[in-house]
């Protein structure tokens, strides 16, 4: 049997709010960067991934080329989820949490 955690999160700007609610009605512990004092467009997405990895939380983003790029390049992190805008959004992110949520 698998062990369970349950994994904190962090929303940069560009991730829906309404997103961020339903999270929460799931009882996702859920920082956005604006409840931080982070939402600015100006802020390096490497900054963002070092404030959240700070927090030990995970940076849940729809920026999929530059996060993928910080992930590749070897940074430590608390881990990174990207979610995918559109129809299938909802679909991906259920699955990416579910997949973290069970390990």
């Amino acid at each position: 049997m698998k062990m369970m955690r349950k994994i904190s999160l962090y929303s940069n700007e560009n991730f829906p709010f309404d997103m961020v609610l339903c999270l929460r009605e799931l009882n996702y512990n859920v920082l956005t960067s604006n409840e931080a004092g982070q939402a600015n467009p100006g802020i390096p997405d490497q900054d963002v991934l070092a404030f959240a990895t700070k927090e030990n939380r995970v940076v849940i983003t729809l920026n999929r080329n530059d996060f993928l790029k910080l992930h590749n390049s070897g940074i430590k992190h608390s881990g990174i989820i990207i979610c995918k805008d559109g129809s299938l959004f909802l679909i991906t992110l259920v699955l990416l949490i579910f997949k973290l949520y069970y390990i």
